[in-house]
């Protein structure tokens, strides 16, 4: 077994340790070994700590290593040795969509768009970006220029799926989906976007096969797991009206789902009016009040508890 010390005596000392360093290290990354990647680009900057695509991929290594500060870091290094070197950028809105940080990671692939426009991965996470901004429509958009470039990069895949999804547009979004799985059956984000659209439109079953199909090929698929456990959760006495009832919500585009929230809102209003105005009808009217009042307070309380739940491997 190699470790940091053995990379280390493997570096010569002249001008070829830099190409030595980087061909390691592409190996390494290739083969998805980030850990042992990093020990090698760490050498790397030991010969030269000013060399901004040397940050780039030790950031890289970090971010797959789930190290969001850290990447983060090597981003803005790398930016500060290289203010135009677009990958960099590329680099700062992954890890910034990671945080949630999705106004600040546009501004970053924004940039990185400026210096490079044609290259499909950063249209897919600017696509991503905008997903994650309930911007739907503009996701698409972005999606599918980067498909036009390269009609196989998975994130646009993914994104395109989702914001058809989003839109309502079911059909279109369920045949992008299985044409990701037919190009490569053994993807497991394919199986897993396979399983997000079927439930969403409460083919809970095949959602549950299409999971546990993307779990055989990544035990470690987080996202996986979690909506897993939610399909699970549709089962389960308790928690399966909270589940039904998110996945029946997340059909419609954002503004449909408000519309619904709102609009159930607004009928108790008018009902409790209609009550008010009609005394004797008001009998019939208050078991309806004090369901929703309780189907409130259960939407509010249910996931939290089924967090609980799992924790304490209520449900398996």
């Amino acid at each position: 077994m190699t470790t940091g010390d053995d990379n280390r005596q493997t570096l010569p000392s002249g001008g070829d340790a830099l190409d030595v360093v980087m061909e390691q290290a592409q190996a390494l990354m290739a083969l998805k070994r980030w850990d042992r990647a990093l020990l090698v680009l760490q050498e790397g900057l030991a010969l030269r700590p000013n060399d901004a695509p040397l940050h780039v991929m030790t950031g890289l290594c970090h971010y797959h290593l789930s190290q969001y500060g850290p990447a983060r870091r090597s981003a803005e290094e790398a930016i500060a040795q290289e203010p135009s070197f677009d990958q960099a950028y590329w680099l700062l809105a992954s890890v910034a969509l990671q945080q949630d940080r999705y106004r600040e990671g546009l501004q970053a692939i924004e940039t990185a768009l400026e210096l490079d426009s044609e290259y499909a991965p950063y249209l897919a996470t600017r696509g991503a970006l905008l997903l994650n901004m309930q911007r739907p429509r503009e996701a698409l958009k972005a999606a599918e220029a980067a498909l036009a470039i390269d009609p196989y990069d998975e994130t646009a895949v993914n994104v395109r799926t989702l914001a058809l999804a989003e839109m309502g547009r079911h059909p279109e979004a369920e045949e992008q989906a299985q044409e990701a799985l037919a190009r490569d059956p053994n993807s497991a984000i394919a199986w897993y976007m396979r399983g997000l659209q079927l439930s969403r439109q409460g083919r809970l079953d095949e959602a549950k096969e299409a999971l546990l199909a993307s779990l055989r090929l990544d035990p470690e698929n987080a996202e996986a797991q979690d909506l897993l456990l939610k399909v699970l959760g549709t089962k389960h006495p308790v928690f399966s009206l909270f589940w039904r009832w998110s996945f029946f919500l997340s059909r419609f585009p954002n503004g449909v789902r408000w519309g619904i929230i709102l609009g159930l809102w607004a009928l108790m209003q008018v009902m409790r009016g209609i009550g008010r105005a009609n005394p004797a009808i008001m009998p019939l009217i208050t078991p309806v009040f004090i369901a929703y009042a309780l189907f409130c307070v259960y939407t509010w309380v249910a996931f939290p508890l089924f967090r609980l739940a799992i924790k304490w491997r209520w449900i398996r």
